[in-house]
C-alpha cells in the first residue's frame, strides 16, 4: 500500500476540497493508500511518504519550508493546481511591489509579529522552490 502525505501552501484549499468532492468515490481511493499527512486528518507531522502532494503557491518563508519538508521526505512530489503548478491567483501579487499590497489592504497597521508567517518578496510555483515530479493543474 502507497503512502500519501497531502499538504497546503498559499492558495484557497480548493485543490483539497475537490478530493473530498469524490464523494464515495473517496472510499476507493482510501482502500488503496494510506495518507500519513493532511490537513483533513489530525496529523502532526510524517516522517515518509510515497508521494506527496502540494496545492498553493509558494508565497511565505514556512510555504517554503513546507515545500523543501515535503520534497525531503517523499519519494514522489506532485504539485496540484495552479497556483502550485505556476503561481496561481496569489502570484498575481508579483505585478506589484509587496509593501504596496500590505498597505492598501492593511492601511497603516500592518501587523507583525514572529508568529505571522514572513512574505517572500516574490511568490513562486511549487517547482521554483523545490523538484517536482508531476503537475496536476
Amino acid at each position: 500500500m502507497k503512502t500519501v502525505a497531502t499538504g497546503i501552501l498559499e492558495g484557497c484549499f480548493g485543490c483539497h476540497m475537490s478530493l473530498l468532492d469524490l464523494h464515495e468515490e473517496i472510499l476507493d481511493v482510501l482502500g488503496a493508500v494510506e495518507i500519513v499527512y493532511s490537513p483533513i486528518i489530525d496529523t502532526k507531522d510524517f516522517d515518509h511518504a510515497d508521494i506527496g502532494i502540494l496545492d498553493g503557491a509558494v508565497a511565505t518563508e514556512d510555504n517554503e519550508e513546507t515545500a523543501k519538508k515535503f520534497r525531503e521526505k517523499c519519494d514522489c512530489l506532485i504539485a496540484l493546481g495552479t497556483c502550485s503548478s505556476y503561481g496561481g491567483i496569489p502570484g498575481m501579487r508579483n505585478l506589484f511591489d509587496l509593501q504596496d499590497v500590505l498597505t492598501s489592504v492593511y492601511g497603516d497597521k500592518i501587523p507583525s509579529s514572529d508568529e505571522i508567517p514572513k512574505h517572500l518578496p516574490e511568490v513562486k510555483s511549487l517547482d521554483q522552490v523545490v523538484k517536482v515530479d508531476y503537475k496536476i493543474p
